[in-house]
């Protein structure tokens, strides 16, 4: 008879201390804890996965979808881009352009606009009378390059002259006169680790192409990526809620109240 009567009774003593332990921050758990950690503003952190700002570099007019993977040559995780990333001349960390036509006494020209697409700045050479694309290309390298004031840098690369921002986070767009193409594109573009967690991933890691796509021939991590993250546990919760009360106090009485 005992046994019959008291597991009911036994669940409602418990549901009711778990109730009464639900307005303690020192006790609650769960949705209670997330409940009461509200009433000061902060909320539990989500599990997150590690992504990476990337430069990845193809031929013009291809691009890289979510069904490609890079690797990381140090963790050997696998990272998926966020989004398409379309090989164009726009919003452009660098290009590589090569000679349409040939042509000699003429002006050969790329300009790429400023950091917030206002205005030009502009590299113009003038070829020889006995000229050849490679005399053309390197000519425009040479002259970006003593031109570019510390912003851009222009070099040779499998018979392209490519011109690439410093700084890979400042994206322009470019253009090319006529008698010069683009052959390839250079994009930022964020890659996301396939497992949630943190994993470190310094700057040059993520480096391989595990899953290639048609046209996609390079990628890199310039910096270090954001390390993703486990959800918050109950006690690294509590733990950043009392520090919040603390650094949220102006005076003594509010931080005796709070």
């Amino acid at each position: 008879m005992i046994a019959l009567v008291t597991p009911s009774l036994s669940d409602l003593w418990e549901a009711g201390q778990q109730v009464y332990d639900a307005f303690n921050p020192a006790t609650a758990s769960g949705i209670a804890l997330d409940n009461i950690v509200a009433l000061s503003g902060i909320s539990r952190f989500a599990s997150r996965k590690t992504t990476a700002q990337c430069v990845v570099e193809g031929d013009f007019g291809s691009s890289v979808g979510t069904l490609a993977r890079a690797r990381s040559i140090t963790s050997l995780q696998t990272y998926a881009p966020t989004e398409l990333t379309a090989f164009n001349a726009k919003s452009c960390v660098g290009v590589g352009v090569s000679v349409l036509s040939v042509q000699n006494n003429t002006a050969y020209t790329i300009r790429y606009t400023n950091d917030v697409g206002v205005t030009y700045t502009t590299f113009t050479i003038t070829s020889d009378a006995t000229a050849t694309s490679t005399e053309i290309l390197t000519a425009l390298m040479n002259y970006v390059n003593t031109n570019a004031g510390g912003v851009v840098k222009a070099y040779m690369k499998n018979n392209f002259m490519y011109i690439e921002r410093l700084d890979p986070f400042q994206v322009v767009d470019f253009e090319v006169s006529s008698n010069l193409m683009f052959s390839k594109s250079l994009k930022l573009a964020t890659f996301e680790c396939e497992i949630i967690g943190p994993v470190e991933e310094q700057a040059n890691t993520i480096t391989g192409i595990a899953v290639p796509q048609i046209g996609w021939d390079s990628i890199y991590n310039p910096l270090k990526a954001d390390t993703g993250r486990i959800e918050e546990t109950d006690e690294e919760l509590r733990e950043r809620f009392r520090n919040a009360k603390f650094t949220q106090a102006s005076n003594i009485l509010e931080a005796l109240t709070s």
